[in-house]
């Protein structure tokens, strides 16, 4: 199988031959981490792919979906480039909790269609909540690009590393973290993109 990582950034999925990115300068979108490029890579943007129709058996595009200014555009292209594919982001459940300010799009998956609702401003008590559940959950990986609590040095912070991981372990295998959508073999890609304000 031919398979093409859109969206790749800092973190290709290992299975891909070609990995594909808009850029490679502007790294806010991968918390400050630079894109890697381990194999045949493209820049291009992700609501127009220069690629020809179903080139790919099979498309990723894990993480870029809530980031995309045209989320139509990048629905039809992935459904254009591959015969079967697979589209992850934050679920809406996470996307408030730990509130990026990057992303454009609270995602998720209703009978086999992708619905964008765009991001509303926060209210000042959400805002506070979502950056203090931010610097616990992420107190673990103190690579991110906002604040983090500092954990205890010796065995207590290994301790609360060791629980913080496993909690969103579990939250990510559990799906509540996450929006996961699947198409091809008759099951075409559809994406129905919300106005601000709608629910």
């Amino acid at each position: 199988m031919r398979v093409l990582d859109v969206g790749s950034g800092a973190f290709p999925h290992w299975r891909a031959d070609v990995l594909c990115d808009g850029e490679l300068e502007d790294n806010r979108h991968r918390a400050g981490l630079p894109a890697v490029i381990d194999r045949p890579f493209v820049i291009a943007d992700a609501a127009a792919l220069p690629f020809r129709d179903l080139a790919f058996d099979f498309v990723i595009a894990s993480h870029i979906a809530e980031h995309v200014e045209d989320p139509d555009g990048l629905c039809e292209e992935l459904g254009r480039v591959a015969f079967a594919g697979y589209v992850e982001t934050p679920s809406p459940f996470a996307d408030w909790l730990l509130h990026e300010d990057y992303h454009l799009w609270r995602v998720r998956n209703r009978r086999g269609v992708l619905h964008f609702r765009p991001k509303q401003p926060r209210r000042r008590l959400v805002a506070a909540v979502n950056d203090r559940f931010y610097r616990v959950f992420y107190a673990a990986q103190p690579s991110c690009h906002r604040p983090v609590y500092r954990l205890p040095a010796g065995v207590s912070g290994k301790i609360i590393r060791f629980l913080l991981r496993g909690f969103g372990g579990v939250l990510n295998r559990t799906g509540i973290m996450h929006t996961r959508y699947l198409f091809g073999q008759g099951r075409p890609m559809a994406c129905e993109v919300g106005k601000a304000g709608a629910t």
